[in-house]
């Protein structure tokens, strides 16, 4: 099933319908949310307070080349940027308002989840690109399955605000390295280069925050349900996505994907129980 981040000549009335077959079906469920709202403690500099490895829970975080990257707590422009003719009206509604986030401090993993961290936490590999080897990022996890890890090495999966805010790192251009596509090239494994399979984490360049492929290699899980119209509803502090839906997000492009879709602001989704060789997720995680 293609999924919607590729439907860019979709116009006018059809494109509410093509947003809803893209994204899947099956009943609506209620998000579950976190009954702990402490804010992370950050330093002077909006940094994370507490940046070490530590087995702080009994978790699984020490799990190894699993490298957790402080991200500073911050505010940023969410959404189409105004330069970009890919998303103006009526293309890609879902892109619009573009509108102010507000984030606190977290941690995300530094790439994908490798088929070998994933191994190790959850006892098999799924993933159908195993002759990529052990640190090539794992994928066909359904998000149930990519959550469950999360959960298990003291984290869990990364809201569509999270997400964006990684990948653009103080960008405020089309795509991460600026308003021409091709400069994915050294940053993203794409249609365009990547031989049509997935590679080892963290060949490409890493971005102004240390974070590897965020776009590229393989597409991420997130844990918000899916809105066509959330970002006109989206409050601006730590936005957690709409309560229910019949999908949930996805961000990032993968190996299978060209150089015009790996645009900051892209949005996708599938439903959670999808398993697909070019999904696959990272990790974030709070401190307390």
């Amino acid at each position: 099933m293609k999924r919607r981040i590729v439907l860019v000549s979709a116009i006018g009335g059809f494109l509410s319908v093509i947003f809803f077959l893209a994204c899947g079906g099956g009943a609506a469920a209620t998000r579950q949310s976190s009954d702990d709202d402490t804010s992370p403690a950050v330093d002077d500099d909006g940094w994370p307070a507490d940046d070490d490895d530590n087995d702080d829970d009994n978790d699984n975080d020490d799990v190894a080349g699993l490298d957790w990257i402080p991200i500073p707590a911050g505010s940023f422009e969410m959404g189409c940027v105004p330069q970009d003719p890919a998303c103006q009206p009526p293309l890609y509604p879902d892109e619009r308002p573009r509108h102010l986030v507000t984030l606190s401090a977290f941690q995300m993993t530094k790439t994908d989840v490798t088929q070998s961290q994933y191994e190790q936490v959850m006892g098999n590999n799924p993933s159908y690109f195993t002759s990529c080897g052990p640190d090539c990022p794992v994928e066909r996890v359904t998000w149930f399955d990519a959550r469950a890890f999360c959960d298990a090495v003291g984290g869990r999966l990364p809201t569509e605000a999270e997400w964006e805010y990684t990948a653009r790192a103080g960008t405020t251009t089309i795509f991460y390295c600026g308003d021409d596509p091709t400069c994915m090239d050294e940053i993203a494994w794409t249609s365009d280069n990547s031989q049509e399979t997935t590679h080892a984490v963290c060949r490409k360049s890493a971005n102004a925050w240390g974070l590897c492929d965020m776009f590229g290699d393989v597409q991420a899980w997130l844990g918000d349900w899916y809105s066509i119209d959330y970002y006109s509803v989206s409050p601006t502090n730590d936005p957690q996505g709409p309560d229910t839906g019949i999908a949930r997000a996805v961000r990032g492009v993968a190996w299978d994907f060209g150089y015009p879709a790996t645009r900051a602001s892209a949005r996708d989704c599938c439903g959670p129980d999808d398993v697909l060789e070019d999904l696959g997720f990272r990790c974030v995680r709070e401190f307390n």
